[in-house]
């Protein structure tokens, strides 16, 4: 054959790309494996110390550069929430709230901090079920200053002030604006708008351009405050009074007094199970950790490996998607346990997964996974009683369709002691819903609503708090080897999404063996209890397609991270860290 050195080389290069596609594609079930991907610069690395994963890359290395000053996973943890405070104002701050998991490496011992937003009852009592000008009914107390600096000064290493000035030095000088802040802000300009906010997100009527250095002079003198004075500035002193003045022009009868008696809660016994070889920790009551461990209990039994990928075996797929759709049912019991009778431990005993699996693994699926159902008088001996009578989602509603996605901020942390950190922060919705901007900050919406009545679980004759707490699905989570020693540190912010999103990296990592980014970049299933309506993204078998659709399933794609994730495991002696490749987060160590 007479060629040309060029063409030559372009039909022997063709051919060699066409049957490399082949090998990898492959003809009949096989695939391109996900781990064959390249990893992400920014939000995958390798560490033999400690790391950071979070939600932008420059708080992640303030949580790095604390830790290499001294600094343990708790001083570092407190910085980079603190900096992520300042880097996505839109998702959490000073005005929001959350929860945190600390296991302390030397004393073998796990503490979580509940400093979720919280309102007080009697002060709501005005308002009852009128909202009508009422907007700001859902602004609770913020619980992040006192969470966070409860942590620093007793679990830390650093002085307040030095795991604060990093996030004051942020807010000063300024960072970037970057495409998913900037995003935030243009699409819901209508609610930046409302309040003193606007100056400075939407400077003469214009989102704050991308690429430029957005300063926020307000915030950086309130985080001054409170590094000087400590939370009392917050909850006693002026910051508080401006927060009480802004509600009050609202109608919302909230005072000082309410912000005087606030109290988070510190060092909560996290809810535990065991999955596999491993102990799991996660956040207890009215947080998602309960979500979590009884998806994982009805997992445990089964050898997902040799059973297959989810996106390859419609098996795995319907085992997996069963276990969550019946955690997610039986998000009807939790609640504030200051307020109610939670049936914790039921609904994470091993004997109550195997009732759920019989019930929610069916085939073919159930239409609706109602929540379970078991006598109550049987909690305080932890006995279970399990019968056929489901609680019917019809006169109950169960969070998970409708939610916001993704709009919250997690954080995970290791350092070079083994001592680790999950927490996640939030406003609830982007910009806390209305926008309420003071002293440099947006307020939340995450306040519970007293006009709905405790119906599942049974309500608390006399709460113990004059305060109450909403359900979260938050559920920050931190996995253990036998030995006592951190396997895996992971959260995800991501609304009703955030436990599917966890539960499914949780297997991929340890049943799986995947790297943690290739985990958080493997296609996504989320389904609801209360039909049978599947979301996926992109990724999945057609067969796998088919043979669910027989088994009483629909599906509806989705594109996007609908819930991110941040993680990270200990493997052959290093930490990996990944954080959500689809969003600005980043990871960093030494």
């Amino acid at each position: 054959m007479h060629c040309k050195k060029f063409n030559c080389f372009n039909i022997i290069l063709f051919i060699f790309l066409f049957l490399a596609g082949m090998t990898l594609r492959g003809y009949g079930q096989e695939r391109v494996m996900v781990s064959s991907l390249p990893y992400d610069t920014l939000n995958r690395l390798v560490t033999k110390h400690a790391m950071v994963s979070s939600e932008h890359l420059l708080s992640s290395e303030i949580g790095k550069e604390i830790m290499e000053k001294g600094g343990n996973a708790v001083d570092a943890a407190v910085a980079t929430a603190f900096a992520v405070s300042v880097l996505a104002p839109a998702l959490s701050g000073l005005g929001g709230g959350g929860g945190m998991i600390i296991w302390l490496s030397d004393k073998k011992k796990a503490n979580y901090i509940d400093f979720y937003a919280a309102k007080r009852a009697v002060t709501y009592k005005s308002i009852g079920s009128n909202k009508e000008g009422h907007k700001l009914w859902e602004v609770g107390i913020p619980g992040e200053v006192a969470g966070l600096l409860y942590a620093e000064d007793k679990y830390g290493r650093l002085s307040r002030k030095e795991v604060m000035e990093p996030a004051i030095k942020l807010a000063r000088d300024g960072f970037p604006m970057y495409p998913m802040l900037a995003h935030l802000i243009e699409t819901r300009r209508d609610i930046v708008d409302q309040y003193d906010g606007k100056d400075l997100f939407r400077p003469n009527g214009e989102t704050f351009p991308i690429g430029k250095i957005f300063k926020q002079e307000k915030l950086a003198e309130t985080l001054q405050m409170i590094a000087d004075k400590g939370a009392p500035v917050f909850y006693n002193g002026p910051i508080g009074k401006d927060i009480v003045k802004v509600l009050n022009e609202g109608g919302i009868p909230v005072t000082m007094k309410d912000f005087e008696d606030y109290r988070i809660d510190t060092d909560k016994a996290p809810l535990t199970t065991t999955y596999k070889k491993w102990k799991v920790l996660s956040a207890p009551a009215p947080q998602g950790g309960l979500e979590i461990i009884e998806d994982l209990n009805i997992l445990d039994s089964f050898n997902l490996k040799e059973i297959g990928l989810p996106t390859q075996s419609a098996r795995a797929f319907h085992i997996l998607t069963g276990a969550m759709r019946a955690g997610m049912a039986d998000r009807v019991y939790n609640e504030d346990p200051d307020w109610a009778d939670i049936p914790s431990a039921i609904l994470t005993s091993k004997e109550y997964a195997t009732e759920r699996t019989k019930y929610a693994l069916k085939t073919p699926a159930p239409y609706t996974i109602e929540p379970g159902h078991f006598d109550f008088n049987g909690l305080s001996s932890n006995k279970l009683k399990v019968n056929d009578n489901h609680v019917s989602l019809n006169k109950v509603k169960v969070d998970g369709e409708k939610e916001s996605k993704g709009w919250t901020t997690s954080l995970s942390v290791v350092d070079a002691d083994g001592n680790a950190v999950a927490l996640t922060q939030t406003l609830s919705q982007v910009f806390g819903k209305n926008g309420v901007w003071v002293d440099g900050f947006f307020l939340n919406n995450s306040g519970v609503d007293f006009s709905e009545p405790i119906r599942y679980p049974h309500p608390l004759l006399d709460p113990t708090s004059d305060y109450r707490t909403r359900y979260s699905p938050i559920a920050p989570t931190i996995i253990l080897n036998k030995d006592n020693t951190v396997k895996l540190v992971i959260g995800s912010p991501g609304g009703s999404r955030i436990s599917t999103r966890i539960v499914q990296n949780i297997v991929y990592i340890l049943d799986y063996g995947m790297d943690p980014m290739v985990a958080a970049r493997m296609p996504q299933i989320h389904p609801l209890p209360s039909k049978n309506g599947v979301y996926t993204q992109e990724g999945f078998n057609g067969k796998v397609y088919e043979d669910e659709k027989e088994n009483g399933y629909d599906f509806y794609i989705e594109y996007g991270a609908p819930a991110s994730i941040y993680s990270i495991v200990r493997r052959d002696g290093y930490w990996i860290g990944a954080a959500e490749p689809n969003h600005q987060g980043g990871v960093s160590g030494y």
